[in-house]
């Protein structure tokens, strides 16, 4: 007598991201990693694993620094605009 079995393969959908462009977009940002790491509610050391390119960012925090890098350039766009029309 046989047993079948059956396997569930779940489909990963796998991101990369340009690690230079990355901490390029971090540095620009004028705050240390500390204070990123503390501001997202993650770990300075997993934080800097990721932008050295040691580890795989989680998609989930893959997105968080997406909004985060986002949010903040758009901020800094709009500090450096107001600055310089007045």
């Amino acid at each position: 007598r046989r047993i079948k079995m059956a396997l569930k393969i779940k489909t990963i959908t796998i991101r990369t991201i340009d690690n230079e462009d990355f901490k390029q977009q971090i540095l620009h940002l004028g705050k240390t990693q500390k204070q990123i790491a503390n501001e997202l509610g993650i770990s300075e050391p997993a934080l800097s694993r990721w932008i050295n390119g040691k580890a795989i960012i989680p998609e989930d925090k893959i997105d968080l620094l997406s909004e985060y890098i986002d949010k903040k350039s758009k901020e800094m766009y709009e500090f450096w605009k107001e600055k310089y029309n007045d």
